[in-house]
């Protein structure tokens, strides 16, 4: 098997462990964290989207001309562009997880369910503050009013749970939307729906983002006593403020404003 395979089903050993720890039957989740080395450094192994990649993505003919025939393929690359979050993470929300905390700030709950949503570790489970153009341009907040009034219990109702969560066929369907764009592999690693997070990491890297905010803010562990076991988590007033809003793009989104997607 290959290296990317062996740490799958690593993932999936510390997913048994994790459940065994929580219910009791275990102290500790012995295969945490554990991962075997990739031959590539950590920032070649994805490479993130460059601005003629996200204007292949957003500038298609799908996006341009609102021929989308999911809401999940409308929503979920726009979301990943603005919060870094995994795709399973996007894919298995609650519209009960998508509200406005004390603060006014409208948020992502990522947290685990028992046997209905997953994390990836205990530090994946987190707040993750809008992007102004999620709540504001495309008025995200009024499409989950929307999908409440229809009866609907999840924002992306039409994705089924599989062995692996809730993004299986969200993962095919981006596979095939990528190519479709003519984004192929790259010297600086491969590019899937996973670039979307290191697109956010870099764009945040470059403004020089204060480092311990945007890891917390990607689901990512300090690795710090003081600030990890510690100190309480960032309020999703202050990430906002000096993490996510620093994300902008060179490229134009105004079209997506148009799309049957967006409640106005």
């Amino acid at each position: 098997m290959s290296t990317t395979t062996l740490n799958k089903q690593l993932d999936r050993a510390s997913s048994l462990f994790k459940w065994a720890v929580r219910n009791g039957y275990m102290d500790r989740n012995p295969a945490e964290g554990l991962q075997l080395p990739s031959s590539k450094r950590a920032d070649e192994y994805r490479a993130a989207f460059d601005s003629d990649d996200l204007k292949r993505l957003f500038h298609s003919r799908e996006y341009f001309e609102d021929t989308h025939k999911h809401s999940y393929r409308f929503w979920l690359p726009i979301i990943a562009l603005f919060t870094g979050m995994r795709l399973n993470e996007i894919c298995q929300l609650y519209l009960e997880d998508i509200y406005a905390d004390d603060d006014g700030v409208f948020v992502f709950d990522i947290r685990e369910r028992k046997g209905v949503t997953n994390t990836k570790t205990s530090s994946s489970e987190r707040l993750v503050p809008l992007h102004d153009f999620l709540r504001v341009d495309l008025n995200l907040p009024g499409y989950v009013a929307k999908l409440r009034s229809e009866g609907q219990t999840r924002l992306f109702p039409e994705l089924p749970k599989r062995r692996d969560g809730y993004g299986q066929a969200a993962s095919r369907w981006f596979s095939r939307y990528r190519e479709h764009c003519g984004i192929v592999e790259g010297p600086g690693g491969k590019k899937d729906f996973h670039s979307f997070r290191h697109t956010v990491s870099n764009k945040l890297k470059q403004t020089n983002a204060e480092h311990f905010p945007t890891q917390e803010l990607l689901g990512h562990s300090t690795g710090s006593i003081t600030f990890g076991r510690y100190g309480k988590r960032y309020s999703p007033k202050l990430l906002k403020e000096q993490v996510v809003d620093r994300l902008a793009y060179e490229i134009d989104l105004s079209h997506l404003k148009r799309s049957r997607f967006i409640v106005s």
